[in-house]
């Protein structure tokens, strides 16, 4: 999941136009982090700091449990930007 959170983060500063400094500045983030954020060295930040950067770049996040039992085997996990 933090992949697909990273990617939708990538999208969301693209469609801004921002620059990494830009970037880390509105967010009020190290470069150095944020420059690792986009290259996909994701293993110091959790789900959580990704959705509060993402809630920071000015969107909302929904996370929808399916009311329907499924088999474990055909479960899944989505990321959709909307």
């Amino acid at each position: 999941m933090k992949t697909e959170l990273a990617v939708a983060i990538t999208k969301l500063i693209e469609q801004k136009g921002w620059t990494q400094a830009e970037t880390a500045l509105h967010l009020n983030i190290d470069q150095s982090k944020f420059s690792a954020l986009m290259r996909g060295h994701l293993a110091r930040l959790s789900v959580s700091r990704l959705f509060v950067i993402i809630n920071q770049l000015g969107h909302d996040i929904e996370v929808r449990i399916s009311a329907k039992e499924t088999a474990a085997a055909k479960t899944q996990t989505r990321v959709i930007i909307v």
